[in-house]
């Protein structure tokens, strides 16, 4: 276990399965304003065009974090990434892109991408300690409710 988590856990990666789609669509609804449901997500945790992993607590089958890549080619996009609300700031979604950056050439992933609003400034912070770079924009992509929508930054890295 180790001693800066702010929960007591014990963190373990691994694959997703088709029935934790139900825990990945409540942390997704904790998480983003347009989350997405239990069967969309199971039909990416069914696909074989994704790579779908979690944190978990352990041998406990209490999902913490998940995130879902989508391949093409010799490419993987980031589709998503959430972490539970109670884990947050845990250092559980760098524990899981850390495994999956070092999972994904196994999939045939040469080039890794990912889009994030301008203004989430932890996980630019992340991405950029993880090697991220910006490689393009994507003017007024974010819109939520009556708010000025924001831009998506697409960052990339080789691995």
């Amino acid at each position: 276990m180790f001693s800066f988590w702010k929960r007591k856990i014990d963190p373990a990666v691994r694959p997703l399965r088709s029935e934790q789609a139900g825990q990945c669509a409540r942390i997704h609804a904790e998480s983003f304003a347009h989350p997405w449901n239990q069967i969309e997500l199971e039909a990416m945790l069914t696909s074989q065009g994704h790579v779908c992993d979690g944190v978990f607590d352990g041998g406990k089958e209490k999902l913490l974090s998940f995130s879902i890549w989508r391949l093409a080619a010799d490419e993987a996009e980031l589709l998503t990434i959430a972490t539970h609300s109670d884990f947050r700031g845990n250092g559980l979604a760098g524990t899981l892109l850390r495994w999956q950056i070092g999972e994904l050439p196994r999939h045939g992933a040469c080039r890794l991408f990912l889009e994030v609003e301008e203004n989430n400034h932890a996980a630019l912070a992340l991405y950029a300690r993880l090697g991220f770079v910006k490689a393009g924009e994507r003017p007024g992509y974010y819109r939520q409710g009556l708010e000025q929508p924001r831009n998506a930054l697409i960052l990339s890295r080789t691995v």
